[in-house]
Order: C-alpha cells, then sequence, then structure tokens
C-alpha cells in the first residue's frame, strides 16, 4: 500500500500519479494537507486522474482506509460531518467540499446517522441518491474497497453500463448498475468543514490485476491549487 511521502509504493506500479487538492487558505478556512503518512481533509476536495480506457479498460479498484475524524468522536452539530468518494468526476469548476457528489458520475457518502435515519451511508448517481445503507461504527477507521467494471471492455462512456461493487471493512457489500461519462477515470475525495478527516493506504488496481500488481502508486500530494 502506499503512503502520501512517496509517489512509487514498490508495489511494480505503472503509473506515477499526482494529486490536486484545494482549496488552501492560511489561517483557517478550507485545506487539504498531509500528516505523515495520510492525506488530510477539512471541508475540501483532492482528486486524480488517469485514462481509465487505456490501463484499465476491463475495470479497476481503488482501495484505501479512511476515518470521519482525525480525532473521535463526532465534533460535528448533530452529528452531520462527511467524507465521500466519487468516480467520473468534472473537475473543470473550482473544487469544493461538494466536489465528489456533486460533479461526479457516481460517487458514496459516509456520515453519521441522525435525524432519524438509521442508514448512514448513501450512494448517488449525477448528484441524485440511489440507496442508503449502514455502514456500523461511523467514528472509527475502515478500509474500502471500490470496484468498477464496465459491461463492455473499454467502455465507460456517458451511455454505456459500468457495474460498481462498494466493500466496507471486508463485510458490508453494496453492488449499482450506473451510467459512465467521459472522466470515470478521476476519483475525487470531499469533506465538509466540521473537523479534520483522513485517507490512507491508497492502491488503485487493474481489473484482472497486472503481473506487476499495483496499477498506480499514489503519493505524495504534489500540486496544490489555491482557489478563491
Amino acid at each position: 500500500f502506499s503512503d502520501w511521502g512517496t509517489n512509487d509504493n514498490g508495489l511494480g506500479g505503472t503509473q506515477v500519479q499526482a494529486w490536486a487538492a484545494g482549496p488552501s487558505r492560511a489561517g483557517g478556512g478550507r485545506n487539504a494537507v498531509t500528516n505523515g503518512s495520510q492525506g488530510v481533509a477539512f471541508g475540501t476536495t483532492s482528486v486524480y486522474e488517469f485514462d481509465v480506457t487505456t490501463v484499465a479498460p476491463d475495470g479497476f479498484q481503488v482501495a484505501f482506509d479512511f476515518s470521519r475524524f482525525v480525532t473521535a468522536p463526532d465534533p460535528g452539530p448533530g452529528g452531520g460531518g462527511y467524507i465521500a468518494f466519487g468516480l467520473g468526476v468534472d473537475i473543470g469548476s473550482p473544487l469544493n467540499d461538494f466536489t465528489a457528489i456533486g460533479a461526479s458520475d457516481w460517487s458514496v457518502l459516509f456520515q453519521q446517522a441522525n435525524n432519524g435515519n438509521a442508514a448512514n451511508a448513501s450512494a448517488f448517481e449525477d448528484n441524485t441518491s440511489i440507496s442508503n445503507f449502514d455502514y456500523l461504527t461511523p467514528d472509527v477507521p475502515h478500509t474500502l474497497e471500490i470496484t468498477a467494471i464496465p459491461a463492455i471492455s473499454g467502455a465507460y462512456g456517458e451511455t454505456d453500463t459500468v457495474n460498481i461493487s462498494v466493500v466496507v471493512d471486508g463485510t458490508i457489500t453494496q453492488n449499482y448498475s450506473v451510467l459512465g461519462g467521459v472522466d470515470f477515470g478521476t476519483f475525487a475525495v470531499s469533506a465538509n468543514n466540521f473537523d479534520t478527516r483522513f485517507i490512507d493506504d491508497l492502491v488503485v488496481t487493474a481489473v484482472p490485476e497486472p503481473a506487476t500488481a499495483a496499477l498506480l502508486g499514489l503519493g505524495a500530494l504534489a500540486m496544490l491549487r489555491r482557489r478563491g
């Protein structure tokens, strides 16, 4: 698994990939930073992108650890803090804390169950909720695997079906069939600004996994985009 301090994690990755994150404001506001081996987000979005049809025509998996809070328990008003992950992200507009949901072809949101809603996770297609599920204890670290398999090899376009599975902690599984998009190889992590959250140990692999093991050894937060 990769750390945020190195680009190649030693697993034979075939792609070197940098992150873009933003916005960032000195002295407070929205920030995305690194803390040792962790990528830490506070009210912002981080993204990376790759040519999915070239490097993963038969599908890919994004696997990583995450936590809604660097320090639990949840300090947010009403337990409203969230972290979200999106595929097929249009990053033509400035990044903000809703990009992973609002600008994605498909996304999954993790939050605190509140307002009488026991389901504390949701999946979205084109910014519309398509399901809710319970990922159990929301204030502890979790392992997440997102696997995307196109119905037709290499076909990730806006009229193509992509089958997605979500596995949390190796036990909770959700499955979706959604339409793809021209940016389906763009992955985003968003968080609102109630408190800091982290993502760590990120690896992206082609499906089936190539002989060289990891497709992407993802490294440091190499580029910080400052947006107004």
